[in-house]
């Protein structure tokens, strides 16, 4: 399975993230509204060969895959409600549900630390992305 090829990068060089989220939504159209995804660990993944990166969460109990996109630079990650612990961002092609689907998500973390440690290393991810295209 091309699933088991996705590794998590040991190192902080490597732009290694796994964090607990407590909440993690997807804005549904039509009617405009977020609907909760779930909570779980959700991690940032580099692939070892082709270097692409990666969001990946899966829900805490089921462990349903419920975020799953590459980093590309178009994304942009904005602080959500004005919330210092919370970010939303627009993903052309999410593979959540097994399909390629345009999203509009947002993460809560249950800290400010936790939250602008994934701004960091996701950013980081995008600066990358930029060099390897």
């Amino acid at each position: 399975s091309s699933r088991v090829l996705w590794t998590l990068a040991v190192t902080q060089l490597r732009r290694s993230f796994s964090r607990c989220a407590p909440s993690f939504s997807v804005l549904t159209r039509p009617p405009m509204e977020w609907k909760e995804r779930g909570t779980g660990d959700v991690k940032i993944l580099k692939h070892k060969d082709s270097k692409k990166i990666r969001v990946l969460m899966r829900r805490e109990k089921t462990l349903k895959i419920c975020a799953n996109h590459f980093i590309i630079p178009e994304l942009q990650l904005k602080p959500n409600v004005g919330s210092d612990r919370s970010w939303v961002w627009t993903t052309p092609a999410d593979f959540a549900d097994e399909e390629a689907k345009a999203e509009t998500l947002a993460i809560r973390f249950g800290t400010t630390e936790n939250a602008q440690k994934f701004k960091e290393v996701f950013e980081e991810a995008q600066k990358e992305a930029v060099k390897s295209e």
